[in-house]
């Protein structure tokens, strides 16, 4: 990703602010195939936030919640673009609580990133949440631990009928098993109209695909193995899931589809970045990025 935001900032994403150089100080160049792939995944989950805020109504609180963020500045990125302004989000990153501890140095080791999220408040008696401003929280949180799980995030308004919920699992839950990972998603559901957003990768030609055994072992080697692919290894595989786990309208594209959403103007500024003719591994990589929502009672 920050071989992406080098790349393509300044030719594509033209008024977005590098903050990945926070969190990542080295910067390899990476192939044009993994640049223009992390590209179009970056870009899918952002296009699928903006889309849910727009539905809101101008009061509604929007709580965008980052499952397993890692080190990744998503929140700064949104918080830093002029088009939520008017906007009443609020950001959280979610991680075990040794990776949110090392996080919540960094940030405030940068007065850019605490001018941006503003002055902290005074923590709640809630355990676990380490920064906390009026806009951006980091929380130390086992994924598995639903009571703590839970109250948290009832002390960010999670339960309120004014509050949307974003959850956000960018590959995170991949790595867990479906009986670790789908009581989070079940969790996630039953908060005040609550959408999730995952990606995670597909297996639709079976595991011996040449592509599919050696995205495996891929992940083997780096000590790392998927987990939940070879339960969900199709998009009708979770979409059904995620109707199983509570959300009543769930929508799924794999990397072509997602592509395929991007607008004319900026498809031609991603071409111009660098040379890049191999879409057939795109063919076979086809990872899924999902949008499941409850249906409100307003329809």
């Amino acid at each position: 990703k920050r071989s992406v935001e080098i790349l393509y900032n300044d030719n594509v994403e033209i008024d977005s602010k590098p903050y990945f150089h926070y969190f990542v100080k080295k910067s390899p160049r990476r192939t044009p195939v993994i640049n223009r792939g992390y590209w179009i995944r970056m870009k899918s989950i952002r296009m699928a936030i903006e889309k849910i805020i727009d539905q809101q109504p101008e009061d509604q609180r929007v709580n965008i919640i980052n499952l397993g963020c890692g080190y990744d500045p998503l929140p700064f990125q949104l918080l830093d673009d002029s088009k939520f302004e008017n906007k009443k989000i609020y950001c959280m990153d979610i991680d075990f609580p040794e990776l949110i501890g090392y996080k919540s140095q960094m940030i405030n080791l940068a007065p850019e990133l605490v001018e941006l999220i503003g002055p902290q408040v005074k923590n709640s008696s809630v355990p676990g949440v380490i920064i906390r401003t009026s806009k951006y929280a980091t929380i130390g949180c086992d994924l598995t631990d639903r009571e703590l799980y839970c109250k948290q995030l009832d002390s960010f308004m999670a339960n309120d009928d004014k509050t949307t919920n974003i959850f956000i699992a960018e590959v995170s839950l991949a790595y867990m098993t479906p009986e670790t990972a789908n009581p989070i998603i079940k969790n996630s559901s039953e908060f005040s109209n609550s959408h999730f957003l995952i990606l995670e990768q597909l297996l639709p030609a079976g595991v011996n695909h040449p592509f599919g055994k050696r995205m495996i072992n891929h992940f083997k080697k780096m000590e790392a193995p998927l987990q939940c692919v070879h339960t969900y290894p199709t998009i009708p595989d979770q979409i059904q899931r995620f109707k199983d786990l509570g959300y009543k309208n769930v929508n799924a594209r794999d990397l072509l589809g997602c592509w395929d959403l991007v607008p004319d103007d900026i498809k031609l500024k991603v071409k111009s970045v660098e040379a890049f003719d191999e879409w057939e591994e795109f063919v076979d990589r086809k990872s899924t990025r999902l949008n499941s929502s409850h249906k409100t009672e307003s329809g």
